[in-house]
């Protein structure tokens, strides 16, 4: 999350509290020099985002349950960690294919000088 207010100027050490639907508050803290406040969300539930900036300045943000994305809970994302055999048969298969073709393309040059 990042704030700013209207002119663009960042919303630097503005109190933050996150609460759910009934009011229960789940996160507070602080924006840093940035503007920003990240945090985790404890739970899936509508958000609702205060911003105490002082002195009037306050905002409120409710985000819908739908836009959060949790993620998933003990698994850790699957990286491919580099080419498979298959991937490297393959591309033996074109280059040889390729070099196949210009040897091809090269001698039936040469046939068609001889028969000038």
């Amino acid at each position: 999350m990042e704030s700013k207010f209207s002119g663009g100027k960042k919303v630097k050490a503005a109190k933050i509290i996150v609460t759910d639907p009934q009011g229960n508050e789940l996160v507070k803290g602080t924006t840093n020099e940035k503007g920003e406040f990240a945090f985790k969300i404890p739970k899936k539930t509508d958000l609702k985002i205060v911003l105490l900036a002082g002195t009037g300045h306050r905002a409120e943000w409710i985000t819908p349950v739908g836009e959060i994305e949790m993620p998933a809970a003990g698994k850790k994302p699957i990286q491919k960690k580099g080419p498979t055999v298959k991937d490297i048969i393959i591309g033996l298969g074109c280059i040889l294919g390729l070099a196949a073709i210009a040897v091809y393309i090269r001698n039936r040059r040469k046939k068609a000088c001889i028969l000038k």
